[in-house]
């Protein structure tokens, strides 16, 4: 047998005998599971769904959804939500919410508040052979709770309406509304 085949063979082998023992030869590459969903209406509607595990070798593929906590000034935490869904027909959604002073409660942003202790983006993009477009939403107002903050998960809901830029005077705006639940630092 060539040496190719031989090393090929001990190759395919050695995946059988891993998957029979029912380890994942690529969990060291995957975050744990999380999600974040919400629907979103007004300008455009439809429905965001990111949920599943971030490869960390290809973080720009796929849909996952995942967190990350930061120590901040004087002891506040910083959360920040990473959402990222896929779809056919090359659609791309892409959702990040941050929170400096984050913990378990509520906080709301009212309409015409100058400062917000949150900020919110939501990008849509489209692109087709017949369409290639580009919306992104920031300048959240509403109301974000977080109802877990553990060192290793995040869980909460948000009620948000988020205005489109360069979308002239007034701006055009989407509410957003559901749910997130993701790991933390995965990328440590």
């Amino acid at each position: 047998m060539f040496p190719t085949r031989r090393a090929a063979l001990a190759l395919a082998l050695a995946a059988v005998a891993l998957g029979a023992c029912g380890d994942d030869p690529f969990a060291p590459d995957l975050a744990p599971q999380g999600d974040a969903r919400f629907t979103y209406s007004g300008e455009r509607t439809g429905e965001f769904l990111a949920e599943g595990r971030l490869n960390r070798r290809a973080p720009n593929a796929g849909t996952w959804a995942v967190g990350e906590r930061q120590a901040g000034s004087g002891g506040t935490q910083m959360l920040a939500i990473f959402g990222q869904q896929r779809q056919p027909e090359l659609k791309v959604d892409y959702l990040f919410i941050e929170w400096a002073g984050a913990q378990v409660g509520s906080v709301t942003c009212a309409p015409g508040a100058t400062t917000c202790p949150f900020t919110a983006i939501f990008l849509l993009r489209t692109d087709r052979l017949t369409e290639v477009s580009e919306a992104r939403y920031a300048r959240a107002r509403g109301t974000l709770t977080v109802t877990e903050f553990t060192e290793g998960r995040a869980a909460g809901t948000f009620a948000l309406t988020l205005l489109r830029e360069g979308s002239g005077d007034p701006p055009a705006s989407i509410q957003v509304s559901g749910s997130f639940d993701v790991p933390l630092n995965v990328m440590d």
